[in-house]
C-alpha cells in the first residue's frame, strides 16, 4: 500500500464504449453544423450585397442611358439647327442676290430710258443747228434752258445774284 500511496491515486484506464463514440460524433456534427451555418450566413451575405449591388448598378446604368439618349438627342437638335441656319443664310443670300439682280435691272431701264431721252434730246439740238443759217451766231434765244432768271444751279445763292460775296457776309 505505501508503494500505491507514493505513486498517487490510481486512474483506470476506462476504455471507450459505444456511447462515447456517439457523443464524440455529435460534438463533430453540432460544430460541423455551426460552421455550415456560419458559411451559409457568409454566402447569404455576400449574395445579397451583390444583389444590392447588381440592382444600384442597373439603375444607375438605366439613368446613364436617360442621360446619354438625352445628350445624343440634344446634339442631333443641334446639327439640325446648324443645318437650318445654314440653309436659312443660303435662303437670305438667294434673296439678297435676287434683290440686287432686281435693283440692277431696274437702274439698267432707268439708265436706258434716260439716255433715249438724252439722244432724243440731242437729236433736237442737232436738228435746230441744221436748220439755222451756217452765217449767223447762235443767239441766247435759240437755247430754251438759257433764261438766268430761272437759274437751276444750286452753286447760286440768293446772296450772290445781290452783289455779296463770302468776304462780305
Amino acid at each position: 500500500e505505501a508503494e500505491i500511496e507514493e505513486e498517487g491515486p490510481c486512474v483506470v484506464q476506462k476504455t471507450d464504449v459505444h456511447w462515447d463514440y456517439v457523443a464524440k460524433e455529435m460534438m463533430w456534427l453540432a460544430a460541423d453544423f455551426a460552421a455550415e451555418r456560419k458559411r451559409q450566413m457568409s454566402t447569404a451575405k455576400k449574395l445579397a450585397a451583390a444583389v444590392r449591388q447588381y440592382h444600384k448598378t442597373k439603375e444607375s446604368r438605366k439613368l446613364r442611358d436617360i442621360l446619354e439618349k438625352d445628350v445624343k438627342r440634344r446634339r442631333v437638335a443641334s446639327k439640325i439647327a446648324r443645318d437650318l441656319s445654314k440653309w436659312w443664310h443660303k435662303i437670305d443670300r438667294v434673296i439678297a442676290y435676287k434683290q440686287k439682280v432686281d435693283a440692277d435691272t431696274y437702274r439698267r431701264k432707268a439708265m436706258d430710258r434716260h439716255l433715249v431721252f438724252l439722244v432724243r434730246q440731242t437729236e433736237k439740238y442737232g436738228e435746230r443747228l441744221a436748220q439755222q443759217p451756217q452765217t449767223d451766231p447762235p443767239s441766247p434765244h435759240d437755247y430754251p434752258h438759257n433764261n438766268d432768271d430761272d437759274d437751276d444751279d444750286p452753286t447760286h445763292s440768293s446772296s450772290e445774284e445781290n452783289g455779296n460775296t463770302d468776304a462780305e457776309k
